[in-house]
């Protein structure tokens, strides 16, 4: 985000409209979805002294650069987000996880091999020392 807001304080006033408009398109959601996402990593960090200065600052660099829509919207949409990332860290916490159980499938041929015979340990050829690779 806050390479995102450097440039856009760069080259929001490049002389080439084609630059200006692709940092318009780049930084468009700063004034709104990102202060949020800001102002609740903010208060999600309110123990850590070092990334709350850092989320502070980056929050006072945004709503400096947006002005009235940024600082309004950082509440707003940052306790959707923190409620967000609040339950998400109390799933986690109970078990939940991101992958899905594996599943182990085996066709019919797989099933029947498995009943005629028990398993039996494959004896490999040993390769003699003359035979090397090529």
């Amino acid at each position: 985000m806050k390479v995102t807001l450097q440039g856009w304080q760069t080259h929001k006033n490049n002389p080439d409209a084609r630059v200006r408009k692709r940092f318009e398109r780049e930084a468009a959601d700063l004034k709104d979805k990102w202060a949020g996402a800001v102002w609740a990593t903010r208060q999600w960090y309110r123990k850590d002294a070092a990334m709350r200065k850092k989320m502070d600052n980056l929050l006072n660099d945004i709503c400096k650069e947006f002005g009235l829509r940024a600082r309004l919207a950082a509440p707003l949409i940052g306790r959707y987000v923190l409620h967000a990332i609040t339950k998400e860290a109390q799933q986690l916490e109970a078990g939940w996880t991101y992958e899905p159980k594996t599943i182990y499938r085996k066709n019919l041929q797989a099933l029947s091999a498995k009943q005629d015979n028990p398993a039996k340990p494959i004896s490999l050829p040993v390769l003699s020392p003359e035979i090397t690779a090529a």
